[in-house]
């Protein structure tokens, strides 16, 4: 031991202080009156200026080398960490499963199984409340599942990408949008006017009534710049062509007076129709 003579007879004695340890005094504690014995040198050394302390009175706002030195020092101690703990490493990891698989079967180690009591399950409700209420894990807990939501969604859309590239999802994906029917359930302006022919007692052949919404179908006076109107443009076309007789009335003009609509279309089935 350095700055420490060792006599058998007497004990162990310091050769600065002179003092003599008693032989019957633990390694443990002579370490501690060591420790004591360096501090005490130490605070005197710096009392009388001998020795300068360049961090004191700084902080890390203050000083950037004090930041600068704890960050060095935190990854010197990660890899410190990875390098001698044996829990990073796989092989030791699984030798320490593989023994205490081992004391168990042996029943060395009693493997605790059920319930735990209701003391220690209620502990354990405190504590996990009190730390679930503060702030910064509240924020935490926030930021953690706001990130597992951004990969999930990534992943989410590689799968369907991928998934939407193939001949055959496309091909099952186009016969089901062609005998799709949108909406569901008939529209308001649908009801109103099969209300008001229903009320006459028009029946009718070879006429298609249209009523169009006015954002969903690209209103010229509310939605000039809309593109929605090109497909309905094709569709009476197409019918035009089979023989059909296509009518189409807005939103606006059947909310407006939907008699009026009506009148129109009796006009044009007068040939065709055959009242009950």
């Amino acid at each position: 031991m350095k700055g420490h003579n060792y006599d058998h007879g007497k004990g162990i004695s310091c050769r600065k202080c002179g003092k003599i340890h008693v032989n019957s005094m633990t390694i443990r504690q002579y370490s501690e009156e060591r420790k004591k014995h360096q501090s005490e040198t130490l605070k005197k050394k710096y009392e009388r200026g001998k020795i300068k302390v360049w961090n004191k009175g700084k902080t890390k706002e203050t000083d950037s080398r004090i930041a600068n030195h704890t960050e060095e020092f935190k990854k010197r101690q990660a890899k410190r960490m990875q390098e001698n703990n044996p829990m990073f490493n796989l092989e030791t990891r699984q030798k320490m499963i593989e023994t205490k698989n081992e004391m168990i079967a042996k029943g060395q180690i009693k493997f605790r199984t059920g319930k735990r009591p209701k003391k220690v399950r209620e502990n354990i409700r405190k504590g996990t409340k009190k730390g679930m209420n503060k702030p910064e894990v509240k924020a935490k807990l926030r930021e953690s599942t706001k990130k597992q939501w951004a990969r999930m969604r990534k992943k989410l859309k590689k799968a369907i990408k991928s998934g939407m590239n193939r001949p055959k999802v496309k091909e099952r994906l186009r016969q089901t949008r062609l005998h799709q029917v949108i909406p569901l359930e008939d529209t308001s302006i649908e009801k109103s006017v099969q209300e008001e022919l229903t009320r006459r007692g028009i029946k009718f052949e070879k006429v298609l009534i249209f009523c169009d919404g006015c954002y969903w179908h690209g209103c010229p006076i509310h939605y000039p710049n809309s593109r929605n109107g090109n497909r309905d443009r094709k569709i009476t076309q197409r019918l035009t062509e089979l023989g059909y007789t296509v009518l189409r009335f807005w939103g606006h003009e059947i909310n407006e007076d939907v008699s009026k609509c009506v009148d129109s279309i009796e006009k044009e089935v007068k040939a065709i129709c055959v009242y009950s």
